[in-house]
């Protein structure tokens, strides 16, 4: 029988925030045995990062102060104890209002503070009661790293965990005739039976909402791959290449059998054009540099058009490189290997270590890069390469 979400709670899970230092990374690693309660109560601070927690009733707190504020009072609280504008902020947003979340970026931006970045929140985006309909797919289970989440709507709006696709109305509603099917049947159990049953691997759990209300459940193992299957096998959708992608995010975390005809490169009548590959390079960069869930695998992308490119037309259509082969120039541009990076990474500010050097750091979270290797100004190796 269908579920409602007002009864259950979705599975706790944990991610690794994507830009601040090592010590703080490795608290949130101690997420994996710890609780959620347990990482808002209780931050190590590094020098020059600051943590704002999002309570109930619009109220925030900074550091590890006990005292509450009002959160649109936080730039004159972060100001009064001397916080600089281009500190490092985490903004931990579990539970927190939609409209809160969004007040309160405005008004750090508002205050000059340039480097706020969002604790993707364990359990997704609490959405706005004004987005009237939504589809959530998400990964159910024993959570060892991040795991990739989806939105369906026919609405744009401002998410901090998922990935969103917005649909017309006539599509979306072929996808949740789709969705509301598989959750009337009696192999989808409710969130609570889930986590008091015997677990296997990773599940699919649908989440809907329509109309004011919200029905939710999770398939099992075995179905999970199935459905996602079947979900881009729609003829009624007809899911564009770059539509395809977000899907195959979330079907990895189940390590699913799926025919290659998914792939982007390998889609009817959709060959794998230079300038389709380009496309889709900015556009899945431009994603990854905010979004630490983008790219978790080498993508299956076939490179192959970009042997033969030009230096030029390379530089013209992806813009200028994250990084080069030794010795450098100053804007990479005449290097024999580029680099663009498909996850997020954060300069630190210099700092000054005597002697005429100065000390200067990126942060970086690991992930893959597309690294271009040219011969007389033209390209003659591309591949993925897990940076660390």
């Amino acid at each position: 029988m269908p579920h409602t979400r007002s009864d259950v709670s979705r599975p706790l899970s944990w991610i690794a925030h994507r830009s601040i230092p090592l010590r703080v990374n490795f608290v949130l690693i101690m997420a994996l045995v710890a609780t959620q309660a347990c990482i808002a109560s209780d931050v190590i601070q590094s020098e020059g990062v600051h943590s704002v927690f999002i309570h109930a009733e619009d109220n925030c707190r900074v550091d590890n102060d006990k005292t509450l504020v009002r959160c649109d009072q936080l730039p004159h609280r972060l100001r009064a104890a001397h916080i600089r504008s281009d500190e490092w902020i985490s903004l931990y947003i579990d539970n927190a209002k939609y409209e809160t979340v969004v007040k309160t970026l405005k008004l750090f931006r508002k205050a000059g503070f340039t480097n706020v970045d969002v604790f993707p929140p364990f359990n997704g985006t609490n959405l706005s009661s004004k987005v009237k309909r939504w589809i959530r797919l998400e990964v159910a289970g024993l959570q060892n790293h991040i795991f990739s989440m989806l939105l369906i709507s026919t609405e744009r709006f401002e998410t901090w965990r998922e990935e969103v696709l917005v649909v017309s109305e006539a599509r979306y509603d072929v996808i949740d005739r789709f969705a509301q099917a598989r959750i009337a049947q009696p192999d989808c159990i409710s969130f609570k039976d889930f986590r008091m049953g015997p677990r296997d691997d990773n599940a699919i759990a649908i989440s809907t909402h329509r109309e004011g209300q919200n029905r939710a459940c999770v398939l099992p193992t075995a179905a999970s791959c199935e459905f996602l299957s079947d979900l881009l096998d729609i003829s009624d959708v007809s899911w564009t290449p770059m539509e395809v992608l977000p899907i195959k995010h979330v079907r990895r975390e189940l390590r699913c059998d799926v025919p290659a005809v998914h792939d982007v490169a390998a889609l009817p009548n959709q060959p794998a054009t230079l300038d389709r590959l380009f496309e889709w390079i900015r556009t899945e960069q431009k994603a990854a540099l905010k979004d630490p869930l983008r790219v978790t695998e080498p993508p299956d992308i076939d490179l192959r058009p970009l042997l033969g490119v030009s230096r030029r037309e390379l530089l013209k259509s992806l813009g200028l490189p994250d990084f080069c082969a030794i010795p450098e120039d100053v804007t990479c541009t005449k290097s024999t290997r580029l680099g663009y990076l498909f996850y997020p990474h954060k300069p630190s500010p210099s700092t000054d270590t005597g002697n005429g050097y100065t000390d200067a750091k990126v942060t970086f979270s690991e992930g893959w890069a597309l690294e271009l290797y040219t011969v007389d100004d033209v390209v003659k190796k591309a591949s993925w390469v897990k940076r660390e």
